[in-house]
């Protein structure tokens, strides 16, 4: 219900302004004030609709959800907030643009298969960058470098750079 008193002021805002760009608009001059409060009270408006709605239009699941019917099923409230209510709240949508679910369990398992995915994915970098080879670039001069290097003699040296000190250890 609330969403589609806001889409009702957004249009009326909309049809406004261009009413007034037209010079079309003849009655006393009305503004965003006067249409917020033929639907709620502006603390309310302000504090919960606006913000709930302002940025609804990313969230396009949510937004179908939002503009069904009483008797559509779909999208069904199990498939966009994981869980089902008899009535939402506008803290219940915040909460759901923020974790993506009102279910704890169905968020652990989201973040698990998250975290699965990422191990694996340092796993394979980390094997990847062992598989190279170090190829030293010409361009750089050794001594603005800092890092292990093998000398000729397949020791290592470390390489210090000038600012902190010219010599070479060993």
């Amino acid at each position: 219900m609330w969403y589609k008193k806001y889409n009702a002021w957004y249009d009326a805002i909309a049809k406004l302004d261009g009413l007034k760009s037209f010079n079309q608009w003849t009655l006393p001059d009305i503004g965003c004030t006067e249409l917020i409060n033929l639907f709620s009270g502006q603390s309310y408006w302000h504090s919960h609709i606006k913000k709930g709605f302002k940025d609804i239009h990313n969230y396009k699941v949510m937004v179908e959800w939002l503009d069904q019917d009483v008797e559509d099923d779909d999208p069904s409230d199990p498939a966009v907030w994981h869980s089902q209510k008899t009535h939402y709240t506008f803290k219940d949508l915040g909460l759901w643009k923020k974790e993506g679910t009102l279910d704890k369990d169905y968020q652990m398992w989201q973040k698990v298969k998250g975290k699965v995915k990422g191990k694996a994915k340092a796993r394979d970098s980390q094997q990847k960058e062992k598989g190279r080879k170090f190829e030293p670039d010409d361009s750089v001069n050794e001594a603005e470098t800092s890092g292990k290097k093998k000398d000729s003699s397949g020791g290592r040296t470390k390489v210090i750079t000038k600012a902190s000190s010219s010599k070479i250890r060993k």
